[in-house]
């Protein structure tokens, strides 16, 4: 494996680290293996402690449960009985659900509230699912939003525009009520994690900051 120069390159090297220990334990050796250097070896140290802030944070929000918020799902869908059926099976799920029969309606909500999961029906009026998810992925403030879309359309070409859109997942009509959950519950998952690496990258961040600062002075 190349050594990866620069604090973009640290921080690359400390994700990977953390996500070793997030996925096996077995990994932390074949990673250290794999740098094979001092470097290395510092970072998957920090990585380490990343991975026991999360464990501690996990800890700390089963013992909170009765004061966090749920996670908040938007459907979005012109047809009344598909977000009837959607809203249906999420039940089975600990989660907040909001509708929206439009994509403007969709986009206003979003701007008013962000939610953490966005179900998102391709053809609609007005306008497109597609032509939802690209505003939205071009946007800073929503631009990490996880945008599954539910579609009745198969063809590649379809597929392709969705992904171009800027689409995390798909799901086809009919929906099946074991697929929705798996993947709104993966979606969920990935979307926390990813916080919390972004908030223990910032912690990172800001103590190179800081130290940058002390060396200069030292000067």
């Amino acid at each position: 494996m190349r050594e990866v120069r620069g604090k973009s390159g640290a921080a690359h090297l400390i994700l990977q680290g953390v996500l070793a220990i997030a996925l096996r334990p077995a990994f932390a050796e074949v990673f250290l293996k794999n740098e094979g250097c001092l470097r290395a070896t510092l970072f998957f140290r920090i990585a380490i402690f990343c991975w026991r802030v999360f464990s501690l944070d996990e800890r700390t929000t089963k013992m909170e449960d009765n004061g966090k918020m749920p996670p908040k799902i938007l459907i979005v869908d012109d047809n009344i009985p598909n977000l009837e059926l959607l809203q249906a099976y999420l039940e089975d799920i600990d989660c907040i659900t909001e509708q929206a029969t439009d994509g403007y309606q969709a986009m206003e909500m979003i701007e008013k509230s962000c939610p953490d999961i966005l179900l998102l029906d391709v053809m609609m009026p007005k306008i497109s699912g597609f032509e939802v998810c690209k505003k939205l992925k071009s946007e800073p403030a929503t631009a990490d939003l996880p945008i599954i879309m539910v579609t009745a359309l198969s063809e590649l070409g379809d597929i392709e525009r969705a992904i171009d859109c800027g689409a995390d997942d798909f799901l086809s009509k009919p929906i099946n009520k074991l697929e929705l959950l798996t993947r709104v519950k993966t979606m969920l998952r990935i979307k926390d994690l990813t916080d919390k690496l972004e908030r223990s990258l910032q912690y990172i961040s800001q103590i190179e900051g800081r130290r940058d600062i002390e060396g200069k002075l030292d000067f």
